[in-house]
């Protein structure tokens, strides 16, 4: 019983205290400007692509507001979401780690 109540007891402190472990290893990462470990912690194409399809729907709400106001306006709003990004949203960024510490 004492066994099963130590094993319960581990398997409770690695599911609280892994998250804190992974925004250690952020830090560090970080800090150290290890664009590798970064990389590894980080699935950047999902963030990058979560992040767009999340901008879209916004500006797709914002549109269909606008567009019972001013049409044209709100047209233009749908107009830009069915485009493709720009070159400097897609590019991988590194500006991060050319950035002097303070």
């Amino acid at each position: 019983m004492r066994r099963l109540l130590l094993l319960l007891a581990i398997l409770i402190a690695a599911y609280v205290g892994y998250p804190y472990l992974t925004l250690y290893w952020l830090d560090q990462a970080l800090l150290n400007d290890d664009q590798e470990a970064l990389e590894r912690l980080v699935d950047f194409p999902q963030v990058r692509a979560d992040l767009k399809a999340e901008m879209q729907g916004q500006v797709l709400e914002k549109a269909a507001e606008i567009k019972e106001k001013r049409p044209i306006l709100g047209t233009f709003g749908q107009a830009l979401t069915s485009s493709s990004p720009p070159a400097w949203w897609t590019a991988p960024s590194t500006a991060w780690s050319r950035r002097k510490p303070f």
